[in-house]
C-alpha cells in the first residue's frame, strides 16, 4: 500500500522536526542520522527476531529497537542518551507523529481496497505492528472498518520471517488456507504464503521472475479485476 521511495524522504525530514526542538541539533542534521543508521538498526532488528521462539515477545523487541533506533541516532548527533524508559517513549512518539503524516501510498489503493471489500472478508498481514497500521491508513484516506482485523505481528506475536506467521493469522481469523488470498510485494513473503496453503498474489510486475505466485499484477489497483477475471 505504502511507496518506499515517497515515504523515506519525508521520515527524514519530519523525523528532524519533532527531535530538534526536544534534544537540540538541526533538522537537517537529525535527517542524516536518521539516513546513516537507520540501515544498522534494522539489521540488528532482524538478527533478534530470527529463530522466534513462541515464548518472547514481540513487543519487548519492538522496545529494543525502538531504543536502537533513537540511541544510534543521538550518539550520531553526539547528544546524550535518554535514559532507556525515555528512550522508549521518545523514540515511539516520535514514530507515531511521523506515521500519522507521511503521505506515500499508491495511485489508486485506497478505491482498490474499498473494492475488494465488497465482495471479500478483509485483513492486513503487516510485519509491522497493528496500531501502525492503523495511522498508515489514516493518511491513505482509508476507513479502518473495511477491515475485519488489521494483523501486524504484535497481534500473533510472530514475525513475518516464515510461513508461520500466515498460518497464525489464518488460525486466529478462523480462514481456511485454501479459502484465502495473500497479495504481497515481495516474493519471498509469497513463497512463505504458499507454504501455508494459500492463493498468492504477487504486486509488482518487475519481480515476476522471481516468484512462483499464483497471480501477478502491476499494480494493488488492478488487484479487484485480476481477480474478478479470474471468476
Amino acid at each position: 500500500m505504502n511507496n518506499s521511495a515517497l515515504r523515506q524522504p519525508q521520515w527524514r525530514q519530519l523525523v528532524g522536526a519533532f527531535l530538534s526542538p526536544r534534544l537540540g541539533g538541526t533538522i537537517e542534521a537529525w535527517g542524516e542520522a536518521n539516513f546513516r543508521t537507520f540501515p544498522l538498526v534494522y539489521q540488528r532488528q532482524q538478527a533478534r527476531l530470527e529463530n522466534w521462539r513462541p515464548e518472547r515477545v514481540y513487543l519487548a523487541e519492538l522496545r529494543l529497537t525502538d531504543i536502537d533506533w533513537l540511541a544510534s541516532m543521538c550518539l550520531e548527533m553526539g547528544i546524550a542518551t535518554p535514559p532507556d524508559d525515555d528512550c522508549a517513549t521518545l523514540s515511539r512518539d516520535t514514530q507515531n507523529w511521523i506515521m500519522s503524516q507521511v503521505v506515500a501510498g499508491f495511485p489508486g489503493v485506497a478505491d482498490a481496497i474499498r473494492e475488494l471489500s465488497g465482495d471479500y472478508i478483509l485483513y492486513t498481514a503487516s510485519g509491522g505492528t497493528s496500531f501502525e497500521l492503523r495511522m498508515y491508513l489514516g493518511t491513505l484516506g482509508i476507513e479502518e472498518s473495511v477491515f475485519r482485523r488489521l494483523y501486524g505481528a504484535d497481534l500473533v506475536n510472530w514475525p513475518k520471517l516464515g510461513p508461520e506467521f500466515h498460518r497464525r493469522i489464518l488460525q486466529d481469523a478462523g480462514v481456511d488456507p485454501a479459502e484465502c488470498i495473500v497479495a504481497d510485494d515481495q516474493a519471498q513473503v509469497i513463497a512463505w504464503a504458499r507454504e501455508a496453503g494459500v492463493f498468492t498474489v504477487l504486486v509488482g510486475q518487475g519481480r515476476a521472475l522471481e516468484s512462483e505466485a499464483d497471480l501477478i499484477v502491476g499494480s494493488l489497483a488492478e488487484l479487484p479485476a485480476a481477480l474478478r477475471a479470474l471468476g
